[in-house]
């Protein structure tokens, strides 16, 4: 790993589990001193997180980890949807019963958690059942988006931990199984409505807690 990615993996780590805050002002200077290295593969990985959106140079200020507010909630949502809809005709064709067996058990695991004690790892096990369906459409490069986006949400989720603890559980994972029955019976356009009634109903319970956020 060059130093360059050492100190992107960092800081991205430290931004996604908000070890650095929202406005927080990342000093070149100091992030060099500190991890010993030149102020060149600094700037190299701030650059690489400004492309992700995780930072924004502010002119006469320099980098600022991203703000979170409504626009931020909107946009992931938006990503999130856009994909997984995006995949479901190649989800629908290529998923075969080894698909349906693993989301099951993904599911079954949620089963034994109980909000809002468990709320991390029931966070971490959703992302993995969505993740896990879109990993049936063999589509590398949309798969990498949505596990981008699912990392914008979870600095999201962890950020509004309130709009987080209030979700359905147990409504969730009824979409869950219906999103699998339609893999079963390989329903595109039941898939496809139950992944936007899925999106829409998380995305609300997050911009309902934004006013009360902070």
């Amino acid at each position: 790993m060059t130093k360059t990615e050492l100190i992107y993996d960092t800081l991205r780590r430290g931004i996604l589990t908000l070890a650095y805050l929202p406005g927080d002002y990342l000093n070149i200077d100091e992030l060099a001193r500190r991890n010993k290295v030149s102020p060149i593969p600094v700037r190299e990985a701030i650059a690489r997180l400004v492309e992700e959106r995780l930072v924004v140079m502010r002119p006469h200020i320099g980098a600022e980890v991203s703000s979170l507010d409504e626009t931020s909630v909107r946009e992931v949502f938006a990503f999130l949807e856009g994909l997984e809809t995006a995949a479901t005709r190649d989800i629908i064709v290529r998923a075969g019963p080894a698909d349906v067996v693993e989301l099951g058990r993904i599911l079954d695991a949620i089963d034994d958690l109980r909000l809002p004690g468990d709320l991390a790892r029931w966070d971490e096990a959703n992302a993995a059942f969505h993740l896990r369906l879109a990993t049936i459409a063999a589509l590398p490069g949309l798969l990498e988006n949505l596990k981008r986006a699912f990392d914008h949400w979870d600095r999201i989720r962890r950020y509004f931990s309130e709009a987080s603890s209030s979700r359905g559980g147990i409504a969730a994972q009824r979409e869950h199984r219906a999103m699998v029955m339609a893999l079963k019976r390989r329903d595109e356009a039941l898939l496809r409505k139950l992944l936007h009634r899925h999106n829409e109903r998380a995305r609300q319970a997050y911009l309902e807690c934004l006013p009360r956020a902070g």
